[in-house]
């Protein structure tokens, strides 16, 4: 199922159209496909229980993607360090060819991240790890 990203931009509070902005993306599909890009890897890193406890914090426009084309893993690794979402999000971006490198990779899964924490205060979610919280509280206030 594809998304709708310039109808979803309208409606997500602002997050989609931040990222667009902040990573001067000429669409809202390729801002929402690099967002829904980050949002699957943390779920897939996610067990159910733990994927249930993520998407309350979510507003409906970021639960619907985050839900996109969902299938349950039957393992997970657990994401501790930014580094490893940049990891799982390359990983998981083969079909979508959103980066040419790790750098352009990382920047943009910072900046989303970022961005996104603006939106759901990830720091208070309780499934994710304290490397993952502490890096991300840097991020977020070196740039603030």
């Amino acid at each position: 199922m594809d998304l709708n990203f310039d109808k979803l931009a309208q409606i997500d509070q602002g997050c989609i159209k931040e990222i667009k902005e902040e990573l001067n993306f000429n669409s809202y599909h390729k801002a929402g496909n690099v967002l829904s890009v980050i949002l699957h890897s943390l779920r897939n890193s996610f067990t159910y229980h733990q994927s249930a406890k993520f998407i309350e914090h979510l507003s409906k426009p970021l639960k619907l993607i985050y839900i996109q084309n969902w299938r349950i893993l039957p393992q997970v690794k657990p994401i501790n360090r930014l580094d490893d979402l940049v990891q799982a999000a390359m990983k998981h971006n083969l079909s979508h060819q959103l980066w040419k490198d790790k750098f352009e990779a990382q920047n943009q899964v910072f900046t989303v991240i970022r961005i996104l924490h603006q939106y759901v205060d990830l720091i208070t979610i309780d499934i994710l790890h304290e490397p993952f919280k502490d890096e991300l509280q840097q991020i977020c206030v070196i740039n603030s």
